[in-house]
This record gives structure tokens, sequence and C-alpha cells, in this order.
């Protein structure tokens, strides 16, 4: 709209590219925007004055209803985020879809016709994290193992998504790419130098389990009861035993397709990418270590300094009131 906010607007033709860009500047800049439906929801308002956005009725609806939703939640809990309690929920349903061209689409997006995963595409969502500089990296890995020390079990939210999906009817697609995909192919890109971002998240998660704090939290806890009516359990341990019974099929079917001068090549592979995890986060491990020590350090350097300082301010308090 080359007039916004006039009763006579006149539109031209747009890229996509500069309503990407625009969008950007309008949420981007609006920090309220990206943790809040409601303020996302006014900010493509405001685009809206330059950009023509034709949104069905049911649309509108559904917007007017999680608004709604959002405010009752936020009335409870200020800090609550919906974006972040609807990605589980959303992450299910991504891979677990329910018609036959969806479930096409999602095997033709992740996995080539002889069974490799497509890793351009998964290395295009970890652009952003690969090209950051080195001090932002290792201030992100401390910020998340320092995450684990102040609550280890912090991290374990109510909801798993992936929880009885792969041997349920919804996880049909989910078992049907593991079950295609080539296991050769998986390592020997898991331990080349390409997948070295994801070997860090797995070290990174690694470095937290074998954390002294979480396996002495772990081993004290005591375990609850289980919450729920007897039919509730019930349902959750044949979940669980499907579960694990279209895994084995799919070992099975894994390990009956490997070729005999395929298993030196595959082990190879396996140690390699074990080798680099676990040496990855024994460094972090150590770097953890030294940075508690260093903080310890420092708090007993500071402990008799701060000492003096107060027994000073109370000498001189007290030589004042006298």
């Amino acid at each position: 709209n080359l007039r916004p906010n006039s009763t006579r607007p006149l539109w031209v033709d747009s890229t996509f590219d500069e309503f990407v860009e625009a969008l950007g500047e309008e949420v981007g800049g609006d920090a309220d925007a990206q943790t809040r439906f409601g303020d996302m929801a006014a900010a493509l308002k405001r685009l809206s004055n330059r950009y023509l956005m034709l949104t069905p009725d049911y649309v509108v609806l559904m917007t007017r209803t999680f608004v709604t939703l959002e405010g009752i939640a936020a009335s409870y809990d200020p800090s609550f985020n919906i974006y972040t309690t609807a990605l589980p929920i959303t992450l299910r349903r991504l891979v677990s879809p329910s018609t036959k061209e969806a479930r096409t689409n999602l095997r033709n997006n992740v996995l080539t016709e002889t069974g490799e995963l497509k890793w351009s595409e998964l290395k295009e969502l970890l652009k952003t994290t690969e090209q950051a500089p080195a001090e932002a990296r290792e201030e992100e890995e401390m910020t998340l193992l320092d995450a684990e020390d102040s609550n280890p079990s912090s991290s374990d939210s109510g909801f798993r998504p992936l929880e009885g999906l792969l041997g349920s009817s919804e996880g049909q697609c989910l078992r049907r790419m593991a079950y295609d995909i080539d296991l050769k192919a998986l390592f020997n890109f898991l331990a080349s130098r390409d997948a070295r971002s994801l070997r860090k998240q797995v070290a990174i998660w690694l470095a937290g389990k074998l954390d002294l704090r979480h396996l002495a939290s772990s081993s004290k806890s005591v375990e609850e009861p289980p919450v729920g009516s007897p039919e509730y359990e019930k349902l959750q341990k044949q979940r669980a035993q499907r579960d694990r019974r279209a895994l084995r099929f799919i070992l099975r079917s894994q390990w009956n397709r490997l070729h005999f001068r395929a298993l030196p090549s595959l082990a190879l592979a396996v140690l390699v990418f074990f080798l680099r995890v676990s040496g990855t986060a024994l460094i972090l491990i150590l770097r953890r270590f030294l940075r508690r020590l260093r903080r310890g350090v420092v708090a007993v350097v500071k402990s008799p300094v701060s000492f003096f300082t107060w027994l000073g301010r109370r000498r001189d308090q007290q030589v004042l009131t006298s």
C-alpha cells in the first residue's frame, strides 16, 4: 500500500522477500510479539496497513480463541508463553501427518529415494548456530550447562511429544521412515565434519546427564506413585509395550538388510561418532568443573573481605554513637 492509513489505498505488487523482510521488522522489533500471541496478532494488524492480507473467517475466529485462552492463562501465570507451550504438540503433529499426501511430502522432505537423510535441509535449520561467533557459541553452551546446575530436573516437562507415538496408528509415517533410513549413510554423516553442530548438541545433553549434581539428585529422588486411574496406568503400559515392539521390529529389519561386508564400515562410523561425542562431552564437563572451581575461589576470597568491611562499618557506627 503506497498510501498507508488512507481512505483511498493504492495497492501495488510486492515480492515475497519484501514481505518477509517487513514481517521480520514488525515482529522482530516487538519483544512481546515473540512471546504473546495477542501482540503478534496486533503486529500483523499494523502490517496490514501496508500489505493486503486476505484472511479466511475461520482463521479470525481461531485467532480470537487463542487470544482469549492466552489471556486466561496469563492471568494465572504472567510468564506464560503460548509458543513454548504449544511446541511439543506441534512437534507431534509434524511427525505424524494424518493424510497420505502429507505423509508422502514429509517422507520426500526428509529422505531421498535411497533412504539417505537430506542433510542440506537440516543444515539450513542449523545455519544460524553454525555461523555464530565462537564466543557466542561458548557462552550458549555454558548457559545450557548452568541451567542444568540450577535445577537438573527442570528440563523435564510434563508432556513428552514422542511418547507412545512409535507404536500407535499415528506413528505410521515415523515407523516407515525409520524402516527406510540407511543406517550406514546416517552414521557416516554423523561421524563427518559436517555434523559437528549435531554432535555438539548431543555432547551438551550427555554432559548434563553425566554431571555429578544430576547423578546425585537422581540417586536421592524417590519414585513417586503413579498418578491416575488404573485404566490410565494400564493404557500407559500398553503404549510402552507397543513402542518397544515397533522399535524391535525396526532394528531387526535394519539388521537383516545389512550386508556382511558393510558391517565393518558401519561399526567404524559408529565408533568414530561416539568417540567424538564423548570427547566433546568430557571437554564440556572439565570446563564446567573449572568454572565452578573459579566461582568457589572467588567466593572464598570475597568472604573475608566482606566480613572485615562489615566489621569496620560496625566499628565506625559505634564510634559515632558514642
